[in-house]
């Protein structure tokens, strides 16, 4: 696991807690049900109004101790919806990934995981100026 590359790793900072705001990006960083918990504990604590978060069906955001904890996110303001089942029309971050994929990195990018990593951190920190996604036509 140590090797698996997360959003996560390069973006936790960039949370933007103040306006309640997670980018779409932050629905898949997650890879073990342990750091879903911790994500989504913590940010509990820092909101300042009530926030909703979509998840899609993932193992990890329907474990058992993701279920036991969403009462008490809910008494801090934090609602998680969750996506009905094969639906990447409604998950939009499933397109980010797909352009990520198909048209932004580059064969060369994959020659290590440090490459890959910054690759894509270079790739994501471009969407939305040089990198665009019409996402109406898939809505």
């Amino acid at each position: 696991m140590a090797n698996k590359l997360t959003v996560l790793d390069c973006y936790q900072e960039k949370i933007h807690y103040a306006q309640n705001l997670l980018l779409p990006v932050l629905t898949l960083i997650l890879y073990r049900t342990a750091d879903a918990v911790d994500f989504f504990e913590n940010f509990s604590f820092k909101i300042s109004k009530q926030t909703v978060i979509v998840l899609d069906n993932a193992r990890i955001h329907v474990a058992q101790k993701v279920k036991e904890r969403l009462i008490y996110w809910q008494k801090r303001g934090l609602y998680i919806f969750y996506l009905p089942p094969y639906s990447p029309h409604l998950n939009i971050i499933e397109r980010l990934w797909k352009e990520l994929k198909a048209r932004w990195l580059k064969p060369e990018d994959y020659i290590s995981f440090d490459n890959l990593k910054y690759a894509t951190s270079e790739c994501l920190n471009q969407v939305g100026r040089s990198l665009k996604i019409n996402y109406s036509k898939y809505c």
